[in-house]
């Protein structure tokens, strides 16, 4: 018995401490893959090493079996642990400061082109009240059962190609269009927030394994070059939200970080899950409100359940003087 169990916790062991370092290699999909449940590997870690003090008496007689166990499993703990504690206990803005500053509310909600409940997605939207909010895999009937939201965000853009819907209560400027390959890139619309000018940039990425290869060398290329030449190239303050189909471990969205200057609105928030593919056990956070370093994020926080694999993404945010 005892042999079973110290074989067991080796293996859990050893393939925890390989998928934790298998997340570092963005140049392999099927590796990367593994760094979007950091959490998942943190929460593994943790429960060998508070299990070894139980089970370390039992095991004297396979001593060098142990401690490569309780260093293996405290690896995990320090490696996965500095990716994902700070952003859970990073300091929240303060939202009554500044009160009276210019605010903007926006919303990004990856509907999926299969989910029917559009009248609780247009209910909830008309609920929340948001400057702007933007739709991906906004397909089939989708287009027209949006589109009774004009009542209370006139202005209007919808990029066909990428099925990418924007409303806003606030005037919009020309929609310009980034395509990365045939079906996904951004959409960036300048919107005057009560006098302020600022950039907002709908974004729908590929997933990691759609369209093999092709597909996730197109989502690097939008993330890391296509978001981050937009962001430097832009005179006024810059809002990204949207599927980016990326977690903020993948060393992809860290170059993408790095090359823009953008800051990640979750910070802070906590790490917001947003999709679960709908097996409701493995939640990533892929959907993503990133800004120029002059605006500041007052809140952000997930939505309700309304249907889709992915959760609503809601953003409040300060806009600079």
């Amino acid at each position: 018995m005892q042999l079973v169990s110290i074989t067991l916790l080796s293996f859990v062991s050893a393939i925890i401490l390989a998928v934790t370092f298998a997340g570092f290699f963005s140049t392999f999909r099927y590796l990367e893959v593994t760094s979007d449940f950091r959490p998942y590997w943190l929460a593994i870690g943790t429960a060998i090493v508070l299990l070894m003090p139980l089970v370390w008496p039992q095991m004297k007689a396979w001593r060098r079996w142990r401690l490569a166990i309780l260093v293996t499993a405290v690896t995990i703990v320090i490696v996965n642990g500095y990716a994902v504690l700070p952003w859970l206990w990073a300091s929240k803005p303060d939202g009554a400061h500044g009160s009276a500053q210019t605010r903007l509310k926006a919303i990004a909600f990856n509907v999926e082109s299969s989910n029917t409940r559009y009248d609780e997605v247009c209910a909830f939207v008309e609920r929340e009240s948001p400057d702007v909010v933007m739709f991906c895999e906004a397909s089939g009937k989708w287009a027209s059962e949006l589109f009774p939201l004009q009542r209370v965000l006139p202005y209007h853009v919808r990029e066909d190609s990428m099925d990418i819907e924007i409303f806003s209560r606030q005037p919009m400027g020309p929609a310009q269009v980034f395509h990365f390959g045939p079906q996904r890139g951004f959409v960036t619309v300048p919107l005057n927030v009560r006098g302020h000018e600022v950039v907002f940039a709908a974004s729908h990425a590929y997933p990691r394994h759609w369209l093999g290869a092709a597909g996730f060398r197109w989502r690097n290329e939008m993330l890391e070059k296509g978001l981050g030449e937009a962001a430097n190239s832009l005179q006024s303050p810059l809002i990204v939200m949207g599927d980016l189909n990326v977690s903020p471990w993948s060393p992809s969205y860290k170059a993408m970080i790095q090359g823009s200057r953008l800051e990640d609105g979750r910070r802070g928030f906590g790490l917001l899950p947003t999709h679960h593919g709908h097996t409701r056990w493995l939640w990533r956070p892929i959907d993503h409100c990133l800004h120029s370093p002059e605006l500041s994020v007052i809140r952000m926080w997930t939505g309700p359940d309304l249907g889709s694999d992915h959760l609503p993404v809601l953003a409040e945010l300060r806009l600079p003087q």
